[in-house]
């Protein structure tokens, strides 16, 4: 079976092109992919300190400042002191930022149940396997 590269790049960009299409229906946020990023990092620990943010994002300390005080001016995240080590500052949701990521999260599950309705559970486990060994081989040459 010969395999055409071209066509299996046109796909991808189709792909990506109807996700796109259909997450313009959720609400407009005015936020980058590192801004987003730090968002799923906080839902996913329930809070962090700064350096496991900067970390995780990789990038400066002071640009995690920025992108925390950004957050902050717009209610979504707070920024309070460790009670063991005031050093440490911890940044978690406030209500209204939890809130709104909730709502957003719920909506992108609708759009991502909608738009791979056309794929049994089988393929969609297969679909996750494939595209979390290809994110895997893709991150470990970039690291070295």
């Amino acid at each position: 079976m010969s395999e055409d590269p071209d066509e299996m790049i046109f796909s991808f960009f189709n792909i990506y092109n109807v996700f796109k299409k259909r997450m313009r229906g959720l609400p407009k946020i005015d936020m980058n992919v590192t801004e987003i990023g730090a968002l799923h990092f906080i839902n996913k620990n329930g809070q962090t300190t700064m350096k496991d943010l900067s970390e995780f994002l990789e990038i400066s300390p002071p640009s995690t400042t920025a992108l925390i005080d950004k957050m902050i001016k717009i209610d979504i995240l707070k920024r309070n002191f460790s009670e063991d080590d005031r050093r440490n500052v911890i940044i978690s949701f406030t209500d209204n930022g939890l809130k709104m990521f909730e709502n957003a999260k719920i909506e992108k599950m609708r759009i991502f149940k909608e738009t791979f309705s056309c794929l049994n559970e089988k393929e969609r486990h297969e679909l996750r396997l494939i595209s979390r060994k290809m994110f895997n081989e893709f991150s470990l040459k970039e690291k070295h």
